[in-house]
C-alpha cells in the first residue's frame, strides 16, 4: 500500500494533468510525463487508437486537440494506485465534458491505465491508455 503523500502526489499528478490539457497548455501538459512517454487516446474519431510518443507529439496534441474535445473538462474519480516491479500502476474512471456549446454535455466515459514512475523529483506518466466505455459524437 503507498503513503500517504505519495498517493496525494499521484493525485495532484492527476488534477495538473487535465487541467493543463483543459486549458490547451502544452509546456505545462507535458511536464506530466516522461521526454519518451505514450500516450494513446480513447476518444476522438481522428485520434483513438493512434499512439502519440514524446514530448514534441504531446506537446502538438495539447495546444491543437485534434480528438475532437477543443472545449473540454476532463474530470476524474475512483483512483487506485498499486506498486508494479518498475512503476506504479494507476487506474481512474474519467469523465470527458464538452463545454464547448450553450450548457454542458458529457461526451464521453473512459477508464485510465496508467503507468506512473518518479522522474526528476517529482511523478509522470510513463505511458497513459484511456479506453471508452461510451462516447458521444461532439454536437454540430
Amino acid at each position: 500500500m503507498l503513503d500517504a503523500t505519495t498517493r496525494t502526489e499521484l493525485l495532484d499528478l492527476y488534477g495538473r494533468y487535465a487541467q493543463a490539457i483543459d486549458a490547451n497548455d502544452g509546456d505545462r501538459w507535458i511536464e506530466c510525463w516522461l521526454p519518451e512517454a505514450t500516450f494513446v487516446p480513447g476518444v476522438g474519431a481522428a485520434t483513438a487508437g493512434r499512439p502519440i510518443v514524446g514530448h514534441a507529439q504531446l506537446r502538438s496534441f495539447a495546444e491543437r486537440r485534434p480528438d475532437d474535445y477543443p472545449r473540454a473538462r476532463i474530470l476524474t474519480t475512483n483512483h487506485t494506485f498499486e506498486q508494479a516491479s518498475d512503476h506504479i500502476a494507476g487506474r481512474c474512471y474519467g469523465l470527458v465534458v464538452d463545454v464547448g456549446g450553450d450548457r454542458p454535455e458529457l461526451a464521453a466515459h473512459v477508464v485510465y491505465h496508467d503507468e506512473i514512475v518518479r522522474y526528476e523529483g517529482r511523478w509522470c506518466f510513463r505511458a497513459r491508455r484511456p479506453e471508452a466505455d461510451v462516447e458521444h459524437r461532439r454536437r454540430s
